[in-house]
């Protein structure tokens, strides 16, 4: 099937042209033209919401479920066009609802395959090989439009059984638009969890230097103890998230978090200053974290230069450690009045 243009405004609409089988051999008069369908390829037939109709040069012909017999085996429709290739063009339009969660694709198989979206979702992430001519994203939605020529793929404008083309090429050939929701619980976790390491590098790093400082020795049991209380965040967060939406979830997290961490901090450091100064370590590297993760479109700007702010602070109250550590209080020494040496007595 020769396809000239393809135009998607929530409807399929192509321009269809008899192909040229002259090349394989075939004499145009041994084609069963009144064996003819048209399939339509359905990751999920399940996600169809209304009975679809061909709108085949203004008459309309019921779809059927399955692709028929020259589909395959995937989910889909067909419409039988017997009787209806009477000419040499024809125009088809498909009017189709369906549901669908993460993305919609094309595949270039016309000519010239041009695809125009239009949506109300907020956070488009565009795929594959082709990027959109034109696009424009705003808080009411986006639009974006595709002009693809058949010279870009990597397979012919048609084929049969005897020479197929391999799937996998056009699988590689796809594009469209990727549905990101940003503030999905789990999208949102697992971006969170990523800064895990380098929080708790940083907060072992404090409770080092008042280690050094102060002559005071931490047992590596608390650290693993600080190490498992900041990792139980992310799954508190995960948790309440699913029932009271993310900005409670991380608000009632880094509560808890920052309340048990700072009582155990006084308690191991022995002295309310220094808990209390892991305490505001652990309130700004959650609230740091927040605004990144609420930043989609700057959000690894924001985070390498809070990253490098936290690692320039560090290594001002490193730049000597002489001065951390408390000077050794001297030792008295008693003298001793000289002693006589010992004689060795004479022999006669």
């Amino acid at each position: 099937m020769k396809s000239r243009s393809t135009r998607l405004n929530s409807i399929f609409g192509v321009g269809f042209v008899r192909p040229d089988v002259t090349s394989w051999g075939v004499r145009p008069e041994d084609i069963l033209w009144d064996r003819a369908e048209l399939s339509l390829q359905i990751s999920d037939a399940h996600a169809i919401q209304t009975q679809a109709t061909l709108n085949w040069n203004q008459k309309s012909i019921p779809f059927t479920a399955g692709q028929g017999k020259y589909g395959g085996a995937d989910q889909g429709i067909h419409a039988n066009l017997k009787d209806q290739l009477k000419g040499d063009s024809f125009d088809f339009t498909i009017p189709l609802t369906v549901n669908g969660s993460e993305k919609i694709s094309f595949a270039p198989f016309g000519k010239v395959t041009k695809v125009s979206l239009n949506s109300d979702w907020t956070n488009p992430s565009f795929q594959g090989v082709w990027l959109p001519d034109q696009r424009s994203v705003t808080t009411k939605g986006f639009n974006a439009t595709w002009d693809i020529p058949s010279l870009g793929r990597n397979y012919p404008q048609q084929w049969n059984n005897e020479s197929p083309v391999n799937p996998e090429l056009i699988q590689t050939s796809l594009f469209g638009v990727d549905l990101i929701s940003p503030v999905d619980n789990y999208r949102m976790s697992d971006r969170s969890i990523k800064y895990n390491y380098l929080f708790l590098i940083l907060t072992f790093a404090v409770f080092w230097l008042f280690e050094t400082a102060t002559r005071l020795r931490v047992h590596p049991l608390q650290y693993l103890l600080v190490g498992v209380a900041m990792s139980m965040f992310y799954l508190l967060q995960l948790a309440i998230s699913e029932h009271l939406g993310f900005k409670v979830g991380y608000l009632i997290a880094t509560g808890a978090v920052v309340v048990l961490i700072t009582a155990y901090s006084i308690a191991v450091l022995r002295a309310r200053k220094r808990g209390a100064i892991i305490g505001v370590m652990q309130v700004a590297l959650y609230s740091y974290l927040y605004v990144v993760l609420a930043n989609q479109d700057y959000s690894l700007l924001m985070g390498s230069i809070g990253l490098f702010l936290f690692l320039a602070i560090i290594m001002y109250f490193t730049r000597r450690m002489e001065s951390l550590e408390p000077p050794l209080s001297p030792k008295r020494t008693e003298l001793q009045p000289p002693q006589p040496e010992p004689h060795s007595p004479e022999t006669p």
